[in-house]
């Protein structure tokens, strides 16, 4: 499935175009997230790659797989090989960080490539919504979405902002995520 970003969070039109492939990988259950977008050059954490904490304050992408109940996924990635991935029990609430593997591509001087495997344990169960953001700039900072939903400022944690995944992906997801319960 393929999510595109390229609206602003209030729904205006940008320049910038983002675009993340979602797979899930039938050997592994992991779900496969392949991102292209756009290179800034914003400044960049100053820890070695790897999970960093509030990595939206920087140069991302951000992912959201929300599923029935009030358990979601967000994955941060960005250009420097960082990344950070949690799982929520609710809006903002009941927060886990789950190590993902992340790798770097290429860093270009004007688009940077990665892709992230999340392990099934950190899917929703009976994932069925995706969203995806993007996060750039200082001074002003631009925050963009794939489905963007108006308000009084950018909150990327709304269950109602999201998009349905294609059948396929989603029956995968699900998949992957009840291989946790099979025995063996």
């Amino acid at each position: 499935m393929q999510l595109r970003i390229e609206r602003l969070w209030d729904g205006s039109f940008a320049d910038e175009r983002y675009l993340l492939e979602l797979s899930v990988d039938d050997a592994t259950h992991e779900l496969v997230v392949a991102v292209d977008a756009p290179h800034f050059g914003d400044p960049l954490p100053a820890v070695a790659r790897g999970s960093v904490a509030n990595l939206y304050e920087y140069e991302v992408v951000e992912l959201f797989v929300y599923g029935a109940g009030p358990r979601y996924l967000e994955l941060e990635l960005g250009p420097g090989g960082h990344s950070l991935a949690l799982t929520f029990d609710g809006v903002r609430a009941g927060r886990q960080d789950v190590a993902v593997a992340y790798q770097l591509l290429s860093v270009e001087p004007s688009r940077w490539r990665g892709e992230a495997r999340v392990p099934a344990f950190a899917l929703p169960p009976a994932a069925s919504r995706v969203n995806a953001h993007a996060i750039h700039g200082h001074a002003p900072r631009r925050f963009l979405s794939a489905a963007p939903r108006a308000g009084s400022h950018p909150d990327f944690h709304r269950f109602d902002a999201a998009l349905r995944l294609e059948p396929e992906l989603a029956r995968k997801l699900d998949q992957a995520y009840k291989s946790l319960e099979a025995p063996g």
